[in-house]
């Protein structure tokens, strides 16, 4: 007899469910129904901390104008046991402090914004008559109020409120009180419960600070260093488990879930049985590309897994998008997630690159905890974490560019582990706009490939035609963001982490060099074939072990860095010797550029036969010469390539770039931390960093790996709408292939300490590696979205800026842009109030992102489309 697949709602079977269910309990608290570690639908409301004064409360003012705001509250009837929260952030338990791997506070507990924390756990009950009796106890910060299917039964340091209830602020901490508070145990009779789903509601507020509390750093910083509204442990518990379903692990058999497209999936996730599976709901435009995901779960192996698409059928008239135009991708757990891991009870990975093949099989993954992390992570006593195989499948559904607009409606069939297939239904919502292709695309978008990462990834020898094979699949997938930039190595050893040039010297018995062009040409024809033709083309000729690079000495550069730099000091660049008998390349070292009279000669047959392959190509005026960064080149560098390379400007990525060094222009360069305001709204005039003459751009250091996608979906329509073109300098495919000490893996950027740049090495990597090259991943997917967004943005500003629309549609048109101001900044912020700062630009902005998954971002995404879509309508009429 065949089983089927059942969705998380399947209260039919609860009773199943709890037969099948195995928990850890505590011997004194019977059976745990509810906890922290159980998932919770989650509302954050967001506001500028307050301060008691003698004569009241006021708010404290941050000097970044935008954030002395506040996101909406939710609807009065939150707590009811009916209402609709399936827009709401879904994660267990609460996020602690001091999460950060890298030196900050980002959980709420150190987060002074949260004003107001609703949260929504739910569980079933199949006989209310054989529950007596319930029990809860929590703590917090603050205040709280509990209610059970809508009805207040528990309040802790928190008067009866008046209309405005969800404003109201808890009790002040008194002098010396320990900032977690709690509620004693309460009784809840069973006869406030009722058949099916049953909701436990938690309504969190804050407690004005004392001015003691708030204190000041550098540049008018406010400094407050803890959260005074938030959960910290919550249970709900019963005698037994007669008559009711707990809610704190895995359910048992095969299980589907939605997902939010923005939200991490977790390999510890499981659905809640609560919850009906509802369709995948898209919202996108012709011509784009846009994703939306299910979840599979099972507390056994799932084998056979795979997700099949039908076309996507018009209601209300005719047309269709064919199946074919649909990906269907399936995430593999791979990396961390910043502020996620700390939410669960063993270390968890989070679902990132996109594999185009179903896995033959899903393991169960358990894994031990691990290292300091888990001196932060959740504790539940009497809870143990949910092991489980999890799979979520993705569908990527590229708009054709003659779509008609209108609503569209598929399903996607699961199949798995020999079960009855399940379908999910599909909603695609296509706006009138035309999405341009990506070559055409304004933002600017510089992401740089690895070749040697992916030759070392695939263990094939460089430049052969295995190696190019893998190669296609990478600049492909950067050509579907419009990316802008070529790189060439033409020495060894660069920041990029290149054991080999691009260019391999050969030596002729004269002692003079022909060179192998060969590897640059079949590169630029893949960039040309999936890229079009780019706008710069960097011939990457100078590094920090070069004349210019300083040897920096002081804090923040190890040993290593400095030593390497000295053992190659009087040496010029390092360049692939190829030797054509035995195919063997190594590595060696030609004259100093600033000894002219041997270089020369060596440099300049070179340069004079790449200009003109890229002038045959008409890519002439796309070369730049590279790579300044905080270190640049010397007068006597500058001036050796301004001779071979007449008229060819530099460009830099560093704290900002030199517009002429040495008399040269450099056309090209980055700010990472200056420059950074973005217009809009009433604090800031409109900047339009899009249409800027010159090239400057944001170069997002740190840590990326990390970041949540809102920080990928979010960086192009921040940039272009502030004071920059676009954004540079992430990485495309920099995996860890290098193998260190206790097993770690490193990634090739920076691996010669000579060309360790520090802070702006490259650490991010947005393709994950596949069977046969490059895959997509989750963050991509989001960048690609975020992209075409901006695109959309631009489109409609270009339209107001040269009149093209006026009245009433151009006012409307500006109040969606607006609109989108201050929640792109709250969705990337991480809301510390530290001593160093809140710069979403370095910071994860953990808290940003759980709010933003929650704040019905795909609506805001509908209504920007159609805006795009009804500027355009009106240009063609004119």
């Amino acid at each position: 007899m065949r089983c089927r697949l059942r969705s998380a709602t399947a209260l039919a079977g609860l009773l199943m469910i709890a037969s099948a269910q195995v928990f850890a309990q505590e011997a004194d608290t019977g059976t745990i129904i509810l906890d922290t570690a159980s998932f919770w639908r989650v509302h954050y409301t967001l506001k500028p901390p307050v301060v008691r004064k003698a004569d009241g409360v006021e708010p404290v003012q941050s000097p970044q104008a935008w954030l002395n705001t506040s996101t909406p509250l939710p609807d009065d009837d939150w707590m009811g046991p009916d209402f609709d929260d399936r827009d709401w952030s879904r994660f267990p338990g609460v996020l602690p402090g001091n999460l950060n791997p890298y030196g900050s506070n980002l959980g709420d507990a150190k987060l002074s914004f949260p004003a107001l924390v609703c949260m929504r756990g739910k569980f079933g009950v199949t006989n209310p008559g054989k529950v007596k009796e319930l029990s809860l106890s929590a703590s917090y910060r603050g205040g709280m109020v509990v209610y059970l299917n809508g009805t207040e039964i528990a309040r802790g340091h928190l008067a009866k409120g008046p209309d405005a209830r969800l404003e109201q602020l808890a009790e002040d901490y008194r002098e010396g009180e320990e900032h977690t508070r709690e509620l004693g145990k309460v009784k809840i009779p069973g006869a406030r419960l009722r058949k099916g789903v049953n909701v436990l509601a938690v309504e969190l507020h804050r407690s004005a600070y004392q001015e003691k509390d708030v204190q000041k750093a550098r540049r008018g910083r406010v400094v407050i260093e803890w959260g005074s509204c938030g959960l910290i442990t919550i249970r709900l518990t019963a005698p037994s488990a007669e008559g009711i379903v707990p809610n704190i692990a895995r359910p048992a058999g095969i299980q589907l879930w939605n997902s939010n497209p923005l939200a991490v999936d977790q390999d510890l996730d499981y659905g809640d049985p609560n919850e009906a599976l509802r369709p995948i709901e898209l919202v996108g435009t012709r011509n784009g590309a846009f994703s939306g995901k299910v979840v599979v779960g099972s507390a056994e192996p799932i084998k056979g897994i795979r997700g099949e698409m039908s076309k996507l059928t018009r209601l209300g008239g005719k047309g269709s998008i064919p199946a074919s135009a649909v990906q269907v991708r399936y995430a593999k757990p791979e990396g961390r997630q910043a502020g996620a891991m700390q939410r669960y009870l063993a270390p968890s990975l989070r679902f990132d690159g996109l594999a185009e093949k179903p896995p033959a099989e899903v393991p169960v993954r358990k894994r031990v905890p691990d290292n300091w992390r888990d001196r932060h992570r959740m504790q539940s006593p009497g809870v143990s974490p949910s092991y489980g195989a999890v799979q979520p499948v993705w569908i990527t559904v590229n708009v054709p560019k003659d779509a008609e607009p209108g609503d569209y409606a598929g399903k996607l069939t699961i199949r798995a582990g020999g079960a009855e297939p399940v379908a999910v239904p599909v909603k695609l919502k296509v706006c009138d706009w035309t999405v341009p292709d990506p070559r055409e695309f304004v933002t600017w978008v510089d992401i740089i490939q690895s070749p040697e990462s992916v030759a070392m990834q695939y263990d094939v020898p460089p430049w052969s035609d295995q190696h190019f094979k893998h190669l296609e699949k990478s600049l492909k997938l950067l050509g579907q963001v419009g990316n802008k930039v070529a790189y060439l190595p033409l020495i060894c050893e660069t920041n990029m982490g290149n054991g080999q040039s691009i260019v391999r010297w050969i030596k002729q018995e004269d002692g003079t060099y022909k060179h192998d062009l060969a590897p640059l040409k079949r590169y630029l024809d893949l960039v040309a074939e999936h890229q079009g033709t780019p706008s710069l083309v960097c011939l990457y000729v100078w590094d920090t072990y070069l004349e210019g690079g300083r040897v920096i000495t002081g804090k923040g550069t190890s040993k290593n860095v400095q030593a390497d730099r000295m053992a190659h000091e009087g040496k010029g660049p390092l360049v692939s010797l190829l030797d054509e008998a035995t195919g063997k390349v190594e590595t060696v070292a030609l004259p100093m550029y600033s000894t002219p009279e041997e270089s020369k000669p060596l440099w300049k047959p070179l340069m004079t036969e790449i200009l003109k392959h890229l002038k045959d190509r008409g890519w002439e005026k796309a070369a730049v010469l590279g790579i300044m960064t905080d270190n640049r080149p010397t007068k006597e560098v500058v001036a050796f390539f301004d001779e071979l390379c007449p008229g060819v400007p530099w460009m830099a990525s560093g704290h900002g770039h030199p517009k002429l060094h040495h008399g040269v222009p450099c056309i090209y360069g980055c700010h990472v931390y200056g420059g950074m305001s973005f217009g809009g709204g009433p604090d800031m005039k409109h900047t339009y960093g899009w249409k800027r003459p010159d090239l400057l751009v944001h170069f997002p250091r740190n840590p990326w790996w990390v970041h949540p996608p809102t920080a990928f979906r979010l960086i192009a329509e921040m940039n272009i709408s502030g004071t920059q073109r676009g954004f540079m300098r992430l990485g495309a495919d920099f995996w860890p292939v290098l193998k260190g000490q206790r097993g770690r893996a490193y990634v090739l950027a920076a691996r010669y300490p000579k060309t360790s740049w520090r802070n702006l090495n490259i650490v991010s990597c947005v393709l994950s590696p596949g069977e046969q090259g490059a895959v997509s991943t989750a963050r991509f997917e989001m960048l690609r979205e975020g992209l075409q967004e901006a695109e959309a943005r631009i489109f409609i500003e270009k339209a107001l800026l040269e009149g093209k629309v006026a009245g009433e549609l151009a006012r409307r048109s500006q109040a969606v842009l607006d609109e989108r101001i201050p929640n792109m900044r709250l969705g990337a912020h991480s809301f510390m109030l530290g001593r160093y700062g809140s710069l979403w630009w370095s910071q994860p902005g953990v808290m940003g992102y759980y709010w933003y998954v929650g704040s019905d971002w795909q609506a805001r995404s509908e209504k920007l489309f159609s805006a795009a879509a009804e500027v355009a309508d009106n240009i063609r009429r004119r």
